[in-house]
């Protein structure tokens, strides 16, 4: 007997609902986890739940992340995990790959590479999951024309179609590998995709009469809605940062330091970059204004600018300390390339 059992006797008693002694506390007991009792809460609590699928191809994609086998690399083992899409339609893997992480980063490469093999989906329905609640992969499926939903907490069933496949993963993919011949990641992933495309995707599915998720696929394919442009697509999964430029035309980036148009200069700005491009000094990063690209920043390359020459300063100039009326004013001026000596004397009487 629990505690809420005791909570519930002692609440029926209070209110007179029943006498003290009347029933007992066991005889409450067995009527509260009694099959009758549950049926009645059960019916009153439980929502109704329908299977569904979609129509047609690139509607609705489910996307999440199941944890994979470690891989041993020297004296260490990394766990691995595999990110993966799947339209609702066609039950066809969009795209579906291994990480050593869960981040970001991984997901962001993981849909940006979905969407380039077969795709803009019109929804992508995920869990709650940090990275799937960022800002930065709402701005991403926005500027594609995707729209981002999330499943209730708590709630697998909803996306049960991507944790079927994934069940179908550990049984038909991981459990027929051999991980002692798997030595890096690059080699698990290259054993997947064939496995997608040689297994998986040319296999009939129960649930589209006969049909190979593939077949279905392709019996559509004048439905999808492929992205032209490859440097544009690589633009929208850009991320996007605030930054407010300094006076002398820099801002920071993670604590690298960059410089643009001085006209930007005590502006706040959108900043768009890949991550990778921290890494190479020579790589700018672009600046944005109402979603258009209206200039570049580079890393700050003190070296260069130690040797650089500056606008507005003059060549061969002297400062000149000229004082009227108690005041203070400092003047370039020129003077000539052969040496010259003047005297504070000769300054101080004007001569």
């Amino acid at each position: 007997m629990n505690c809420i059992c005791t909570q519930k006797y002692d609440k029926l008693i209070e209110n007179g609902i029943v006498k003290d002694g009347q029933i007992s506390l066991t005889t409450l007991y067995r009527f509260l986890n009694s099959s009758s009792c549950k049926n009645i809460q059960e019916t009153e609590e439980k929502k109704e739940i329908k299977r569904f699928a979609h129509q047609y191809i690139n509607e609705l994609w489910y996307g999440d992340v199941m944890y994979g086998p470690y891989i041993q690399e020297g004296r260490k083992k990394k766990p691995t995990y595999l990110m993966a899409y799947i339209d609702d339609a066609s039950r066809l893997i969009a795209h579906g790959e291994f990480y050593y992480t869960q981040n970001f980063e991984a997901l962001r490469h993981s849909f940006k590479e979905a969407v380039l093999k077969r795709g803009i989906p019109a929804l992508l329905y995920t869990d709650n999951g940090k990275i799937y609640r960022s800002q930065q992969f709402e701005f991403m499926c926005a500027s594609i024309g995707c729209s981002l939903i999330h499943s209730k907490p708590f709630v697998p069933t909803s996306r049960g179609k991507i944790e079927r496949f994934f069940l179908t993963v550990r049984e038909r993919f991981l459990s027929q590998l051999d991980m002692n011949e798997i030595k890096s990641l690059d080699a698990l992933n290259l054993r997947f995709w064939k496995w997608l495309d040689e297994d998986y995707h040319k296999k009939p599915h129960s649930s589209l009469n006969g049909l190979t998720p593939l077949d279905f696929f392709m019996s559509q394919i004048s439905r999808v809605k492929l992205c032209t442009d490859p440097a544009q697509l690589e633009e929208k999964f850009l991320l996007r940062i605030k930054r407010k430029v300094n006076h002398d035309g820099t801002f920071t980036i993670n604590n690298i330091l960059y410089e643009t148009n001085i006209k930007f200069a005590c502006q706040r700005v959108e900043i768009r970059y890949d991550p990778q491009w921290l890494d190479i000094p020579f790589m700018p990063v672009f600046i944005y204004h109402e979603d258009k690209k209206v200039g570049e920043a580079v890393q700050v390359n003190f070296h260069d600018n130690a040797h650089m020459k500056r606008r507005g300063r003059p060549k061969n100039s002297e400062l000149i300390v000229d004082l009227q009326d108690n005041e203070v004013s400092v003047k370039p001026v020129n003077i000539p390339e052969t040496k010259q000596t003047i005297s504070f004397k000769t300054i101080m009487k004007g001569e």
